[in-house]
């Protein structure tokens, strides 16, 4: 009787464990239909909503992968970098809510309260509101801004009562997730973002290559979608038997950024290859297969990764780089010192015009480490 007992109960909790997943997983997928709906609406009413007067809620959230989060420094730092979409309240039609990930100190408000004053922007100081959620200091450092806003009723309450009656929408920091559709659905307002799969497909080195290739944007020679150590050495091997004139490989992570997941090889540096490169060789399978077996032998001592201190070795950096899938690219034949990276900031609306919002040129603290931006 006793074991049957324990036989029992051990069942019993089975059961619960496999009815709780289940009750879950249809709470999301309610969640998501109803999430899609108001975003279906959204997209309808737009014209009309930008002519209006509104309000955008802004959760400036990496929902990113929790390792990614956790290997972060300065993380709710970084969440907080986007302060300055306080001045949205530019637009005389825009008031603006802030989610902040920690609380500001009176300096920081005053600082951004004074700029909002000296650009006479109409009522500037009174059109914005910046919120904390109340159980920061309950969470990890780590947890993305949309999933303590998730546990923090106090803080969906008050933003409620600030958009209550009138139009409003998020802007949302990187990809959505579904903590990110939790809080739209609690709040009961659309999201400015697109279908949160698509997003994420299209926003990694490999899918975003896919939309430069049907834009034809010219893009350098490449491999893409490489998911097995096998395919990657295959890849690297072809493009450098096919272009020998190219001296340096970079390996790019998929869906990291600012140079994190970066890694390079320097050919000049492999003796083997640097003599395949001075010499008139056939390409053909052979060549393709000595390749092969040069960079078996070599990569780990050759390769530089562009932020060492995420991974312990090239070992580490390749089970990750196939576990997330990357792109192997072919680097710009001048310096470094030569190269600039100017970049262009759009908008997209939900009705599709394209509004162009700023233009930079980033720079490099070292090789294909991105440092910082600057604006003219």
């Amino acid at each position: 009787m006793q074991k049957a007992t324990l036989i029992q109960r051990r069942f019993r909790l089975f059961l619960f464990q496999k009815h709780t997943k289940d009750r879950v997983e249809e709470v999301n997928a309610s969640n998501l239909a109803l999430w899609r709906e108001m975003q279906e609406e959204f997209k309808a009413r737009w014209p009309e909503i930008k002519r209006k007067k509104r309000i955008e809620i802004h959760i400036n959230s990496l929902s990113c992968a929790e390792m990614k989060r956790i290997s972060m420094e300065k993380f709710l730092q970084r969440e907080n970098a986007q302060i300055a979409r306080l001045f949205a309240v530019r637009d005389p039609n825009v008031d603006v809510v802030y989610v902040s990930p920690f609380s500001l100190t009176s300096d920081v408000t005053g600082y951004y309260m004074k700029i909002l004053e000296i650009g006479d922007i109409d009522n500037g100081l009174s059109r914005v509101n910046i919120v904390v959620p109340e159980n920061t200091h309950r969470f990890p450092h780590h947890f993305s801004l949309a999933q303590m806003l998730v546990y923090s009723p106090k803080t969906i309450k008050r933003i409620k009562s600030l958009v209550k009656g009138r139009q409003a929408y998020i802007v949302p920091g990187v990809s959505p997730s579904a903590d990110d559709i939790k809080v739209s659905v609690m709040l009961q307002v659309p999201i400015m973002c697109g279908e949160p799969s698509k997003q994420s497909l299209y926003s990694t080195k490999s899918g975003a290559k896919k939309v430069f290739a049907l834009a034809d944007v010219p893009t350098p020679i490449s491999a893409v979608d490489i998911y097995d150590e096998q395919e990657f050495l295959l890849q690297l091997a072809k493009l450098i038997a096919n272009n020998l004139y190219v001296n340096t490989w970079l390996f790019k992570i998929d869906d990291e950024f600012n140079g994190r997941g970066h890694a390079y090889l320097t050919v000049d540096n492999i003796k083997q290859l640097a003599d395949i490169r001075r010499k008139q060789v056939e390409i053909n399978e052979e060549l393709v297969d000595r390749i092969i077996n040069v960079l078996r032998k070599q990569l780990a001592k050759k390769v530089k990764l562009a932020l060492g201190k995420l991974y312990s070795d090239w070992s580490e950096y390749l089970a990750s780089f196939c576990r997330v899938g990357g792109v192997i690219e072919a680097a710009p034949t001048c310096l470094s010192v030569q190269m600039g990276s100017p970049s262009i900031s759009f908008l997209i609306e939900p009705d599709g015009e394209v509004q162009l919002v700023g233009s930079l040129d980033r720079f490099a603290a070292r090789e294909y480490l991105n440092a910082g931006c600057m604006f003219p």
